[in-house]
C-alpha cells in the first residue's frame, strides 16, 4: 500500500506540472496533457480495488480533462 501510495502522489505531481504548463502554454502542452491523463486513469484504475468511489471519481475526471483539450479549439477564443 506504502507503494502505491507513492505512486499516486508522483502521478498527482505531474499531472500538477502538466496543468501548470497548459495554463502557460496551451497549444504546446495539449499532448503532454493527453499523456499525464491517461497515465492517471490507468493508475485509477489499478488503484480500483482499494478505493472504488475516489477511483471512478478521478477516472471520469480524467475523461472529461482529456475530452475537454481535445476539442479545444484556439480559434473560437480569438474571435
Amino acid at each position: 500500500m506504502t507503494g502505491w501510495g507513492w505512486v499516486n502522489i508522483l502521478t498527482g505531481l505531474m499531472l500538477a506540472v502538466v496543468a501548470l504548463a497548459v495554463f502557460l502554454n496551451p497549444v504546446r502542452a495539449r499532448a503532454a496533457t493527453i499523456v499525464a491523463a491517461c497515465l492517471a486513469v490507468t493508475v485509477s484504475f489499478l488503484w480500483m480495488p482499494y478505493y472504488p468511489p475516489g477511483s471512478i471519481v478521478l477516472i471520469a475526471l480524467d475523461v472529461v480533462a482529456i475530452w475537454g483539450v481535445t476539442t479545444w479549439n484556439i480559434a473560437r477564443e480569438s474571435a
